[in-house]
């Protein structure tokens, strides 16, 4: 056959004669026997591999037809070239055609367990399996060649410069196989990074933003001289970024670096709680920009990474997770001070959710215009999630054994004199 798998008509010639024939039974043949060999190792072989390793047996059965079947027609290629004494060159292009199907299942296999928690992968997936299918077409009927000399021919002017529609086509193929390989690649680091028990979230999140940024780097530095793109040229455009950064984007390089400090010297961390500007919430996430802190109310707060670096955070779980509830409780100037003081440390050790082992503070704190204060402080067993738990059910328990004991709990009064002579 003239090249490959192109149909014209010296192949078809050859494909209507005796040897074409001959070929074309034996590739049929080949089909059949490797059905029942694929179906064989798929109960017999495969099947272990079900519960152990459920990824690599998706990956087996996806691909074990193409394998089984494109390496028994080589074989049965090679038998009937040796028996026959002509070569079966459609019986090897349908084995390799079968290796290329193969191989674009393995690619979508890869593509799909990478970004299987991406959903809007899942249109972009079926995209590159249809044009993998067309390049393997375009290749396998020699069309690439045909399709590459007329497009070449073919070229747009800007300026003083032509560029052919081919050229424009390869180069653009080659950016998107770039971009890919790079997000299959930090995905597949990012995977590991965040199944790595043994390395803290900051960590993680320090190591996913470092391989992000060597990783982008590598992808550019590869492709610009497969594009034609001299290097050195791209010192005037580094010069020209430091400029830009000095002035308009001195903010965003600012947080940038500043992300990169608060990871490593651990002063903020995923999980801690902040308080900034009078609202306390959980740190979720820290960005390259920005970190999110979740407030108790569920509204997210953005917090630029500089503020981390140059304002005062309160951080209520830096190195420990103690945290007090703090409030005061009123009564009035006629009751037994001893007695309410008393009473609040019983109210204090009844409640199971109250640390014993931390001696609770309670003092008169304030003579108030209406009654005195009594200043009280517990600590929780779990203060990240039961302060308030605590504190109502603390508050609760004070006012019923108050009203038991008559103490009395004042509200505001206000005391008001008349001067002068009487109304006639």
């Amino acid at each position: 056959m003239d090249s490959f798998i192109l149909i014209n008509t010296g192949n078809i010639n050859e494909l209507l004669s005796l040897n074409g024939l001959w070929q074309i039974g034996l590739i049929v043949l080949t089909w059949l026997i490797a059905q029942f060999a694929n179906r064989y190792l798929q109960q017999s072989l495969y099947s272990k591999y079900r519960e152990k390793n459920p990824l690599f047996h998706k990956l087996l059965k996806s691909i074990s037809f193409q394998l089984v079947f494109a390496v028994g027609l080589m074989l049965a290629s090679i038998i009937y070239a040796a028996i026959s004494g002509q070569h079966s060159l459609l019986g090897l292009s349908i084995a390799i055609f079968s290796l290329g199907i193969m191989t674009i299942n393995i690619i979508n296999f890869g593509i799909s367990i990478t970004f299987a928690k991406h959903t809007r992968f899942t249109r972009i997936n079926n995209l590159i399996k249809i044009a993998l299918w067309i390049l393997l077409i375009c290749w396998a009927t020699n069309l690439d060649a045909v399709i590459a000399d007329n497009l070449s021919q073919v070229n747009l002017v800007f300026g003083k410069t032509k560029i052919s529609v081919w050229l424009m086509i390869r180069q653009l193929g080659l950016v998107l196989i770039d971009i890919a390989i790079m997000l299959w690649i930090n995905n597949i680091i990012d995977s590991w990074i965040k199944h790595a028990r043994e390395l803290d979230a900051n960590l993680k999140q320090l190591l996913s933003r470092i391989t992000k940024v060597v990783i982008v780097l590598v992808g550019i530095y590869v492709l610009l001289p497969t594009l034609g793109i001299n290097l050195t040229a791209l010192s005037v455009f580094g010069g020209a970024i430091g400029v830009g950064l000095g002035f308009g984007l001195q903010k965003i390089a600012s947080n940038f670096l500043s992300g990169f400090i608060i990871l490593l010297d651990k002063s903020v961390k995923i999980g801690d709680r902040i308080i900034i500007n009078d609202t306390t919430g959980v740190i979720t996430q820290i960005t390259t920009r920005y970190a999110v802190m979740q407030a108790f109310d569920g509204s997210e707060i953005i917090i630029p990474n500089e503020r981390f670096i140059t304002d005062t955070i309160i951080n209520q779980t830096h190195s420990q997770n103690d945290i007090s509830v703090e409030f005061l409780v009123s009564v009035g100037y006629t009751s037994d001070l001893n007695l309410a003081i008393n009473t609040i440390n019983e109210c204090v050790a009844a409640i199971e959710n109250i640390r014993q082992d931390k001696a609770p503070s309670v003092y008169i704190k304030n003579l108030g215009a209406s009654g005195i204060d009594i200043f009280v402080r517990v600590w929780p067993c779990d203060s990240l999630n039961e302060s308030n738990l605590v504190r109502n059910k603390l508050n609760i328990m004070i006012v019923e054994k108050f009203r038991e004991k008559n103490i009395e709990i004042p509200f505001p009064k206000l005391d008001v004199t008349l001067t002068g002579s009487d109304n006639k």
